[in-house]
């Protein structure tokens, strides 16, 4: 009896070692999956970084196409303003040069025919 109770300890003993060695690997295999996560974590937090700089850089580049934008308006209405005028003031020359055409012959002397006929037009 004293032997069965021994083998039943040692078998009790035996169990509960595989189960304490199963519990171990068990750990250590969780632990290793932990840090497979934690590192996958890192790298996911630093693209997600690294997207909003990138995010942050194109809006501030947004900002400033903008306000170039803006500027290439103002300045193509400015010149469009520009040349309305010069075309207004080369009316008023030419109006000017056919009313000397017609009213003073000395003009119409230094001047090709070609010329006085497109003016008096």
């Amino acid at each position: 009896m004293f032997t069965l109770l021994s083998k039943a300890k040692l078998w009790v003993a035996g169990i509960l070692a595989a189960l304490f060695i199963g519990l171990l690997v068990k750990l250590w295999t969780t632990q290793s999956q932990l840090s497979v996560l934690k590192s996958q974590y890192d790298k996911q937090t630093a693209q997600i970084k690294s997207l909003e700089m990138t995010n942050a850089t194109l809006e501030a580049e947004t900002v400033n196409l903008k306000v170039s934008l803006a500027a290439e308006q103002q300045a193509v209405e400015q010149q469009s303003a520009i040349a309305a005028q010069f075309r207004r003031q080369a009316i008023d020359k030419k109006e000017v040069v056919r009313y000397v055409l017609k009213d003073n012959q000395c003009a119409n002397q230094h001047l090709p025919n070609a010329v006085i006929e497109q003016l008096r037009k």
